[in-house]
């Protein structure tokens, strides 16, 4: 996987589920092919004061460019973020147990 693209979507310090979020992130990245297809995977990076994590925001690739950047629209403009963000707070206490 190749980076290609990240937007910042907080750098402001703010607490959830009993954990300080430090800094949100989405990510774009370029998968490896055998096909000249491009394929990118859309991932969340969130670090805490509990450690770090990265997670696949979509559950699979995609081939839409466009997919990135209406993914970041409706984290920052809705309330995607939220549950999201519960999610990864699941998996980074998982992580540390």
């Amino acid at each position: 996987m190749i980076l290609t693209r990240k937007k910042i979507i907080s750098e402001n310090n703010f607490q959830i589920e009993g954990k300080i979020i430090h800094k949100i992130e989405l990510r774009e990245y370029k998968l490896n092919s055998h096909t000249n297809e491009e394929n990118y995977s859309i991932m969340l990076y969130v670090n805490t004061d509990a450690g770090e994590a990265e997670v696949d925001y979509l559950g699979k690739s995609t081939k839409d460019k466009q997919t990135f950047e209406e993914s970041f629209d409706f984290l920052c403009n809705y309330n995607g973020i939220s549950s999201t963000l519960n999610r990864i707070i699941i998996e980074i206490n998982n992580n540390t147990i």
